[in-house]
Order: structure tokens, then sequence, then C-alpha cells
């Protein structure tokens, strides 16, 4: 439950994220309250900004709100900003749905070797479940693995 507070400050919140030009600041305010329309406006801002830094900032964001949905996960997965990558599977073990372990899965065989750590991390979290796999190894060892975490997630 929202108090009257809580929504005249995300109100705010939200018309300073509108402002032109919104600074990071207002942007990392706006995702850290996680209420109301932030997503939504989020969404909208990063299409409108031309400034690569705050549409980085903003990609940050969506990945600290994680969506609902696992299309919306996997396209954060994909981003080619790797704290981005470790920010959505960070967050994504908050959200608690099993179904986003399918959408986390590239992220085991990331560059980043700090994406495919989160990464475990958020499947053991979301599964219950510990396969062994070892973010360190070389790409043959983790291939058993992420062979069993692939089995694992799709039953």
């Amino acid at each position: 439950c929202m108090t009257r507070a809580a929504g005249v400050q995300a109100g705010v919140a939200a018309e300073k994220l509108e402002a032109d030009p919104p600074t990071i600041e207002t942007v990392r305010a706006v995702a850290l309250l996680g209420i109301g329309q932030a997503r939504a406006r989020i969404e909208v801002l990063r299409e409108s900004v031309t400034d690569p830094a705050l549409r980085q900032a903003l990609d940050r964001c969506m990945a600290a709100l994680v969506p609902a949905d696992a299309a919306g996960v996997a396209a954060l997965v994909n981003s080619d900003d790797p704290t981005l990558r470790r920010m959505v599977t960070a967050f994504a073990v908050s959200r608690g749905q099993r179904a986003h372990a399918v959408a986390l899965l590239p992220g085991l065989e990331d560059a980043d070797p700090q994406v495919r750590l989160y990464t475990d991390r958020a499947l053991r979290g979301l599964t219950g479940k510990n396969v062994g796999y070892d973010y360190l190894a070389d790409v043959a060892a983790r291939a058993a693995a992420i062979k069993k975490w692939r089995a694992l997630v799709s039953e």
C-alpha cells in the first residue's frame, strides 16, 4: 500500500524525470522509488534522449526495476553494457519468478566473469539448486554445467 506522501513524492519525481533535460540523479531517484509509473516513464524518456551517458543510466535503472516478463529480462541480459547485465541478473532474484531463469541463461556464457558469477547466483536463488557451475573455469568445464542449468530450468 502506498501512502499519500509516497504518492506525492513519486509524482514529484516523475515530473522531474520528464524535465528537459533530467539529471542522472533524478533518473536514479525515480528508479529507486520503484513505484507508480516509473518503468513506463523511464522507457518513454529513454526513447527521447540522445545523451549516451543518460541512456546508459536509464538502462541501468530499468535493470534495477527488473521487468516482470521474461522477454524484458532477456533484452537487458543481452545488453552491450556489462554493468547492466550484472545488475539485471543480481536483481532478478528479487522478483522470485522462476520464468526468469531461462532468460538469464546466456549470462553463464558471458565474456565478463562477474556477469557469469551473478548469473549463477541468480539461477541458484530462483531454482534453489546448484549444478556446480564455476564462473572462472575454462569454457569446456563451464559448458558441462551450462548444459545442466539448461536442463534444470527447462523442467
